[in-house]
């Protein structure tokens, strides 16, 4: 008897998953460092949150190019280029921060800079799953790749509170774990046994034109609507991350060590709420439960928003992240499920677009939001848009509920 998922026995999907798990712990190193460096340098919730943000612009246009690009080269060396390329980035950053010569200008360009890596790696990463699996074992695998986010999202920050806070590492150390990190899924993905790569073709070549994507999501009933409400929530509901450094600080006073903890235990939450799908747990269908979770995660958020007690705001952002894991499993499920091969890296790009350039964006919103009023009333007004948004969308779109 195993403990191991049953879909970690196909040796495609352990080898890309064990690879991108240790990466994304560097990132997620990389990540809370970064955040906590930009207020240590200069005490502004702004800074905190344009640093946040960087991210995101590129990967609110670019990540469609990298959808059509990964429906036409092979998707695992256009990965293995990306991840060479962020590795360089990462490197120059660490040499920066040992030398004491970094600025924030630095930090905000290499973020820009791994986000236009990120916005031809992610489509590809998305698109090649579906060939590591069979169709069968599609959702657990869906469930569990999220865990190669959220899963080093509950070790990464730990790891920096520990080394940085407690042990008294140079701050460097972190950003070094990730640079290297990326080499590891370079070698993963070299030791994948997939067949020569064929693009997908159609008979009438409609799906090669630039348009395709927009077109086939803009007619289809349950993926634009799925594509909303993945824009909305991570728009107006996931850019709390962006604060936390501001809210450890300011709010809780708990420093770097309690920084850590913060964003680890939502990286705990995100890793239940995928053990709960990929052990065949019965729950609603795909549609019903990202709309669900939605909600809870407005709700969750609001609460978070007026805590001022740390092992409360724990808990919250341990059932924040379970839910971000329920609702983008499910959102995820209808996309990867009702899309045709020939479209899929496109339409996957676009929910890159969505949840990973949106969320980043809305720290532009919710920063300056926060230096303007206070940290609390920002985040409750982002999740009461958010609410809003995300109850149109279940009222006007019957076919997402069912789906």
């Amino acid at each position: 008897m195993t403990l191991l998922p049953p879909v970690l026995r196909h040796r495609n999907f352990a080898l890309f998953f064990s690879s991108l798990f240790v990466s994304n712990t560097g990132i997620w190193m990389a990540q809370t460092a970064q955040g906590w460096l930009v207020y240590e340098l200069t005490g502004s919730a702004t800074l905190v949150g344009v640093s946040f943000g960087a991210f995101g612009i590129p990967m609110l246009v670019l990540p469609y190019f990298g959808g059509m690009l990964a429906d036409r080269v092979d998707r695992r060396r256009l990965m293995a280029m990306m991840q060479t390329g962020a590795a360089g980035i990462a490197l120059i950053v660490t040499a920066l921060v040992a030398s004491d010569n970094i600025a924030v200008w630095h930090l905000i360009t290499a973020s820009f800079l791994q986000a236009v890596m990120n916005s031809f790696d992610q489509p590809a990463r998305q698109a090649l799953l579906p060939d590591l699996v069979p169709e069968e074992d599609l959702r657990p695998a869906i469930a569990l790749n999220s865990v190669v986010f959220s899963g080093p999202a509950f070790i990464g920050p730990g790891i920096v509170g520990l080394m940085i806070g407690t042990a008294g590492w140079p701050l460097a150390t972190a950003f070094l774990v990730n640079a290297l990190s990326f080499f590891v899924v370079v070698g993963g993905l070299m030791l994948l046994d997939l067949p020569p790569f064929r693009p997908e073709t159609t008979e009438s070549g409609r799906a090669d034109s630039f348009f395709a994507g927009f077109r086939y999501v803009r007619g289809h009933a349950v993926i634009l609507p799925a594509l909303l409400l993945s824009a909305v929530t991570s728009l107006l509901g996931r850019s709390y991350q962006s604060l936390l450094p501001v809210i450890a600080e300011d709010v809780l006073d708990v420093g770097i060590q309690g920084l850590g903890l913060m964003a680890s235990a939502a990286g705990l939450g995100a890793i239940a709420g995928a053990l709960v799908i990929s052990s065949g747990s019965r729950l609603p269908r795909d549609g019903t439960l990202a709309l669900l979770s939605a909600v809870g995660l407005g709700l969750l958020q609001i609460g978070f928003a007026y805590s001022t007690n740390y092992l409360v705001s724990l808990l919250l952002l341990f059932l924040l992240g379970l839910l971000i894991t329920l609702m983008t499993t499910g959102i995820r499920a209808i996309l990867q499920t009702l899309t045709p091969r020939e479209m899929m890296g496109r339409v996957m790009s676009l929910n890159t677009m969505a949840i990973i350039g949106l969320g980043p964006v809305g720290g532009f919103i919710l920063g300056p939001l926060a230096e303007a009023t206070d940290v609390s009333l920002a985040l409750a007004v982002t999740a009461t848009a958010m609410l809003l948004g995300v109850a149109a969308l279940a009222l006007s779109r019957k076919a997402l509920r069912e789906a």
